[in-house]
């Protein structure tokens, strides 16, 4: 890569020190409200009428949440569904098997080992599990492990999920691991040990807990009971569900120098006499000034490839040297 170089100086273009003018792979951790149009906070929650309904009018495998009443340009927020290793809470006798099925794509996804249960961080197994999964448009590349918070209400009690990660500070993220345990407490911190699940960063899933969470599960066989609409009304009641999205962001840093012998005379027809080409003013023979707005990026072929614009013009003159840093994220 090149910048370019006045031709007063018969140089067209100024290679770069490949070992210390170019800075490649910096990574900058980047984070953003979770929800639509980058908002940190879901204070109301809907659901629509269109998906597929049992012939009860309960969803048959999950509810599709929303921040505003569902239209056309509604955008759908989060998932909710139940699953069951053994289908109860489903209707008995329904081919489709409804509740084994959600159990059984979460887990073939989430865990390594086929007919494996979840597992809580304080060891005991899941037979089954409401499960929350964020909408992957909106989780950029993962969720923000420490900086999510779930307000559950049953009755006049309320409860308030986050995980243990202890990452609200983003002191090191490094530290943050893709499965984090869901206790009680807020972002700031946690209040207490019970183990109410597992938070999927990667895949931006929470896995809860129904015998532990303050929501009344129906486990019976002989019927659709609905189970995700029984965490959808309680977190509709909380009315608060706070969370971040993260996402690295790789750059390039090219340092452009310009050295005091450099770009100290124009090709523009303002700096020269209309008449015999030379300098419009005899000063600049010896001590010509010059402003630089524009940086160009050239490959080895001399192709342009990328434009800096400078926020002011830049003077230069055989008097001073300038140094610009050019960032290119992917």
């Amino acid at each position: 890569m090149a910048i370019p170089e006045n031709t007063q100086n018969k140089q067209i273009y100024t290679n770069f020190d490949l070992e210390n003018d170019i800075v490649s792979d910096v990574a900058t951790r980047v984070t953003y409200g979770l929800w639509s149009n980058n908002v940190g906070t879901l204070t109301t929650f809907f659901t629509s009428s269109t998906q597929p309904v049992t012939a009860t009018g309960v969803g048959k495998y999950y509810h599709d949440v929303y921040s505003t009443a569902t239209s056309a340009s509604a955008q759908v927020e989060f998932s909710i569904a139940y699953g069951h290793v053994a289908d109860s809470g489903s209707l008995l006798g329904d081919r489709d098997k409804p509740a084994q099925a959600i159990y059984d794509q979460y887990r073939n996804l989430l865990l390594s080992t086929k007919n494996a249960k979840f597992t809580l961080g304080t060891g005991g197994t899941l037979d089954h599990a409401l499960f929350i999964s964020i909408n992957r448009s909106n989780l950029k590349q993962k969720l923000d492990g420490g900086n999510w918070q779930l307000n559950l209400v049953s009755g006049s009690t309320t409860t308030t999920l986050v995980d243990d990660s202890g990452d609200s500070s983003d002191s090191d993220p490094t530290l943050v691991g893709d499965v984090l345990n869901i206790v009680s407490g807020t972002i700031g911190g946690t209040t207490g040990s019970t183990n109410y699940g597992l938070c999927y960063t990667k895949y931006g899933i929470l896995v809860l807990d129904p015998d532990t969470i303050p929501v009344t599960i129906n486990t019976g066989s002989d019927g659709y009971k609905d189970n995700s609409g029984k965490l959808y009304d309680s977190i509709k009641s909380g009315a608060s569900f706070q969370a971040r999205s993260e996402e690295k962001i790789s750059s390039t840093h090219y340092f452009c120098r310009v050295k005091n012998k450099q770009y100290n005379y124009s090709d523009n027809i303002t700096f020269y006499s209309g008449s015999n080409g030379a300098l419009i003013y005899p000063s600049f023979n010896n001590d010509p000034h010059t402003f630089i707005t524009t940086i160009g990026l050239y490959n080895n072929n001399n192709d342009l490839l990328a434009i800096g614009k400078l926020t002011k013009p830049v003077e230069k003159t055989f008097g001073n040297e300038a140094l610009f840093k050019i960032k290119l994220d992917f």
